[in-house]
């Protein structure tokens, strides 16, 4: 990929791919996944990588990202009849960029329980993302996945 930093390891430990995914099975109903991860009040309650967090309108959230001291906003673009959220990023609340998204399974569409769901983060590395922060960016969406998961499961 051009315009990678120079510090960019393709044999790092989360690998070279520039899009990483982490996934977990929940004991809850996709419905009920999907309205959590797309509420921003709940935002500040698993996203551990957007610290500071305050909704300033329906769906937007400033805070900052926890190696950033700059602020951060995050747009959250739900698409209920896919069970998709993007969360758009940036530094600027009118030029925000998809950089997470999250999607929700149910899980009788994966030959499991309907009652339950299997949601699964996808985040994509930027061309100037030290191997250092991309590492700790999936290290971060692996445990994420986990609190929602426990958050969850305990409602």
């Amino acid at each position: 990929m051009s315009g990678m930093s120079a510090d960019r390891n393709p044999d790092a430990i989360v690998g070279s791919a520039p899009v990483h995914a982490a996934g977990v099975s929940v004991a809850v109903a996709a419905g009920t996944a999907f309205a959590f991860l797309a509420d921003p009040v709940h935002l500040a309650s698993w996203a551990k990588g957007l610290v500071g967090q305050r909704v300033v309108a329906p769906l937007l959230v400033r805070g900052r990202l926890v190696h950033e001291s700059t602020p951060t906003w995050c747009r959250i673009e739900p698409a209920p009849a896919q069970r998709i959220v993007t969360y758009r990023l940036g530094a600027d609340p009118d030029t925000l960029q998809p950089r997470i998204v999250a999607h929700v399974m149910d899980g009788a569409v994966l030959g499991g329980d309907a009652g339950g769901c299997v949601i699964t983060l996808l985040a994509w590395r930027t061309a100037g993302m030290s191997d250092a922060r991309w590492a700790s960016l999936c290290a971060g969406h692996e445990a994420e996945v986990q609190t929602v998961r426990a958050l969850l499961e305990r409602r």
